[in-house]
């Protein structure tokens, strides 16, 4: 193409299109949100919804699945013992019977743990009092049902019945 061809012209018309330069934007790294939802997916295999944590407990869950996401983030391709990479054939419910190909990551790895095992015996073990010093420092918030007006039962009785015994027309 040169410089003022009628192809050049036709292709900057194309590249220039508002649409386009917004189709783009989206498909930079910063608009991609699948390492986000792999997070989330990790956070609700160490913290998952159905079970109640302390709210300490929570947060070194949460700590935990940090580290694991971290390590494993960058995970590559495996491959075979021959050299070669390794796929799977993946049959969405979308594709009503047919396939996908998906690549297999390598294991996951958990060198965190030897880490924090590690200082744990070091460190905390040895000479806890600063840790817990830390430890008692992190604000604790109360339950999500304490913020609200908790009326006295009979109260609560009353209202129940005066609600129910209203005749029907």
């Amino acid at each position: 193409m040169s410089l003022g061809s009628k192809a050049l012209y036709k292709l900057e018309k194309i590249l220039t299109n508002k649409r386009v330069l917004g189709d783009v934007e989206r498909l930079s790294s910063r608009y991609q949100t699948s390492t986000l939802e792999a997070f989330h997916s990790v956070i609700l295999r160490f913290t998952p919804k159905s079970v109640v944590f302390p709210f300490i407990g929570m947060l070194c869950r949460l700590y935990l699945a940090a580290m694991h996401f971290n390590e494993n983030a960058g995970r590559t391709q495996a491959r075979t013992t021959s050299g070669v990479l390794r796929y799977r054939l993946h049959f969405p419910k979308a594709k009503k019977g047919g396939h996908t190909v998906k690549s297999v990551k390598s294991p996951p790895t958990y060198c965190y743990v030897y880490n924090l095992i590690a200082a744990v015996f070091d460190d905390i073990v040895p000479n806890p009092q600063p840790y817990l010093e830390e430890f008692k420092k992190i604000p604790i918030p109360g339950d999500l049902s304490s913020e609200f007006y908790r009326p006295p039962l009979t109260e609560a009785v009353a209202a129940y019945r005066s609600r129910f015994s209203q005749e029907q027309p």
